[in-house]
Order: structure tokens, then sequence, then C-alpha cells
């Protein structure tokens, strides 16, 4: 919503309180009431007219974050990165992005419509064991996470299996929400991820807070004066 019109709305909604404020006596609590729900319905017109979302500085963050990895007892590969988190699965499939894992997880999301959603990219890296001698014709490496079969003359074919046991959770450390994925096979890293965990969404009523106030004012003639607040949260 441009300045003009935000401006057109503010002097709308002053005007009005001026005309009630001359109507109603101030002691009038029907008065003070129908003001109160005046200016909440004019600051809420003004939010909703705004057509471009207004992401948390908490789901900024976490859309910007990069994969953190680190060892546990067992000696596992452990890889975390921070969780998504919005009341509208809708606001992470309205970013325009050229990111192949956060449009995998866009896709996702609409298959999955609902829940916890995560998209992990992986490797499977094999690291000193000799899997072609260049003197043979045929290989074949074999342990308890991959098997490689094949020959290179005179039908060059292979036949690979890699067996996989990842763990995808959910939880709070260090005061935010992280995935964490972790298998136990150990040739398999992690190249890319992204999660997406809905939050509980809030009515109208929870985002608007009323109640009595004290305000003061260090001028000439102020002082401690009591009030009537009402506060909107935007996220």
């Amino acid at each position: 919503m441009n300045i003009k019109v935000k401006e057109a709305v503010r002097v709308l909604v002053v005007r009005l309180k001026n005309k009630i404020i001359e109507f109603f006596s101030i002691n009038d609590i029907f008065g003070i009431m129908l003001l109160v729900l005046l200016v909440v319905g004019g600051l809420i017109f003004t939010l909703k007219g705004c057509s471009k979302t207004d992401y948390s500085p908490a789901f900024v963050n976490a859309l910007q974050d990069s994969l953190h990895t680190e060892r546990n007892s067992k000696g596992e590969l452990l890889t975390f990165i921070s969780v998504l988190q919005t009341q509208n699965s809708k606001d992470v499939l309205d970013i325009k992005t050229k990111d192949k894992t956060l449009l995998r997880l866009q896709a996702a999301l609409k298959t999955a419509r609902k829940g916890n959603v995560t998209v992990v990219e992986t490797n499977t890296v094999i690291h000193g064991a000799l899997i072609l001698d260049s003197t043979k014709t045929k290989f074949n490496f074999e342990d308890k996470w991959v098997s490689l079969k094949g020959e290179t003359y005179p039908n060059p074919q292979f036949d690979l299996i890699v067996v996989n046991e990842p763990v995808i959770k959910q939880y709070i450390k260090d005061g935010k929400m992280v995935a964490e994925y972790s298998d136990s096979n150990p040739y398999v890293n992690v190249k890319n991820m992204k999660s997406f965990s809905p939050l509980p969404k809030k009515t109208i009523f929870d985002k608007i807070k009323m109640g009595p106030s004290i305000s003061y004012t260090p001028l000439s003639g102020g002082g401690f004066q009591p009030g009537f607040s009402v506060i909107y949260s935007i996220y």
C-alpha cells in the first residue's frame, strides 16, 4: 500500500475519532469501546492492504541459514539446519527463488499440504577403497552399506546397491527450531537440506491485546495519565 493511501486511512481514522468524541461523553463506556473498535479496524485495514508478505526476522534468518555438522557419541555425522516456521505454508510457496533445494521443498509442500516437511540431498562417497583395477575387466566392491559389481568389457555395466538408514528430527537447539539428519551409513554426506514446520495459527483475537494503561508525559502540565491501550501483533 502506497504512502498516500496509508495517510488517507490515518486521516479518516482521526476524523472519525474526533466526531465520536464530540458525540459521546468521554465517560460513556460504549463510546470508548466504539472508538477502540474503529481504531483497531483502521489499523487492520491498513495492514491487510499491504500486498507484500511480512516475514519475521526468525524466518529470514532460517531461510539464510547454512548446514552445520557435528559427531554424536557413536561417531555418526549429524547435520543441522534451521527450520522455516510460519503459520501458513503459502508463505514459503510465495518465495521467488532459484535455489534448487528450496524449490524441492516448495514442491514437497504442495504434495504434503500440511505438517512438517524436510527435503535432503545427499552424496554417497567411498574413501580409500579399491573399486576398479585397470588391469581387470570386472570389479566387485561390497560391505554392509554399499555393493558395487560390474564389468568394463565387453559389455560395460554395473549394479549398485546403497543401504541407507536415515533419521530426521526437528527440535529446539540453542534457542531455535532445527532439523537434524543422520544416517548410519558412513559413506553418506548431506549436500543440501531445507525444512518446514507450521506454527499454530493465530486468530485476530490472538493478535490484539487490549487493556488499561498508564502513560507519562514529562512536559509541563503532563504527568501520569490513565488510558486504554490496543496492541496489534503483525507476526
